[in-house]
C-alpha cells in the first residue's frame, strides 16, 4: 500500500508543535480533514505526545476504522518502537498525573472503539523476572484512605475498556446484597458503584462512605480492578499473574 507523509500543526502557544507522520495514502486526507476539526472543536495539550493521544481517541470515534486504525499504528510506531508498553513508554515522558492520565485513557479508549489489541513485545517485568525478588499481594483492610472512592474513579475512568464489565456485575451484585432485608437498614443511601462513579454528584456525604459496610466492599472492588488492570496491560493471565507472586 502506498505511504504519504503529512504535517500535523497543534496548537501550541509556547511554539511550533508539528509531527510529522507516514500513513497510508488512501487514509492521508480523512486524517487531515479529521484533524482540521479536532483542532476547532478540542483544546489540545502542549504536551506533544498528550496532544498526539488526544488527536488518536477523536479520529477513533468521528473517522473510519481505517483512518483510526492508521493513526493508532502511527502514535504507537512514533512512540513505542520499541514494542514497549504503553505504560513504559509515557513514563519516559515525564508527565504530570493528569497528563499520564490522559494518554492511558485515550490510549485504550481509542484501541477499544477500534477492536484493536495492541500486545507489545513485552519484557517480563524486573520484579517478576528476579528470582530473587519474593513478591507478596496484600488485600483488605480500609486503606487508611478517607478519599478511596477517587481512586476507584481513576481507574475507572482511565482503564474502562478494561474494567467496566467487571465493575458493572459486581456493582449489580452490591447493590442487590445491600437491599437485602437483612443488611438494608447498613444502607440508607444504597450501594450504587456505577452511578456513583459516572455521577460524582450523586455520592452520599461523607460519613457514610467511610463507613464500614460500605467502604470494606467498594476497597476491596478496588483493589480487584487494579489486579484486573495489572493482568489486562501485561497481557498475561490472571493464572500466570498468581503464579509471580510468592
Amino acid at each position: 500500500m502506498d505511504s504519504i507523509e503529512i504535517a500535523l500543526a497543534f496548537a501550541d502557544p509556547s511554539g511550533d508543535m508539528t509531527l510529522k507522520l507516514v500513513l497510508p495514502s488512501n487514509t492521508a486526507a480523512e486524517i487531515q480533514a479529521l484533524f482540521a476539526r479536532f483542532c476547532g472543536d478540542i483544546e489540545n495539550s502542549s504536551i506533544e505526545i498528550v496532544a498526539f493521544a488526544q488527536f488518536v481517541e477523536y479520529t477513533a470515534k468521528h473517522g473510519s476504522k481505517d483512518a483510526g486504525t492508521a493513526l493508532f499504528e502511527a502514535f504507537t510506531n512514533e512512540y513505542c518502537s520499541k514494542g514497549e508498553n504503553i505504560h513504559v513508554c509515557a513514563s519516559k515522558k515525564r508527565l504530570d498525573s493528569e497528563q499520564m492520565q490522559t494518554v492511558l485513557r485515550t490510549y485504550y479508549c481509542a484501541a477499544s472503539t477500534l477492536g484493536i489489541e495492541h500486545k507489545p513485545n513485552l519484557q517480563q517485568p524486573a520484579l517478576f523476572a528476579n528470582p530473587e525478588f519474593k513478591i507478596l499481594a496484600m488485600f483488605g483492610g480500609q486503606g487508611g484512605m478517607d478519599n478511596y472512592i477517587e481512586e476507584t474513579r481513576s481507574i475507572y475512568t482511565v482503564y474502562r475498556p478494561l474494567v467496566s464489565e467487571f465493575v458493572v456485575q459486581m456493582a449489580m451484585f452490591l447493590k442487590k446484597e445491600a437491599s437485602m432485608p437483612t443488611l438494608a437498614h447498613l444502607y440508607s443511601f444504597g450501594l450504587d458503584v456505577v452511578q456513583w462513579l459516572e455521577h460524582p454528584e450523586t455520592l452520599p456525604h461523607h460519613e457514610y462512605m467511610v463507613s464500614v459496610p460500605v467502604c470494606i466492599p467498594l476497597v476491596g472492588l478496588t483493589q480487584l480492578m487494579q489486579v484486573m488492570v495489572l493482568f489486562k496491560t501485561l497481557h498475561v493471565s490472571p493464572a500466570d499473574l498468581v503464579d509471580s507472586f510468592s
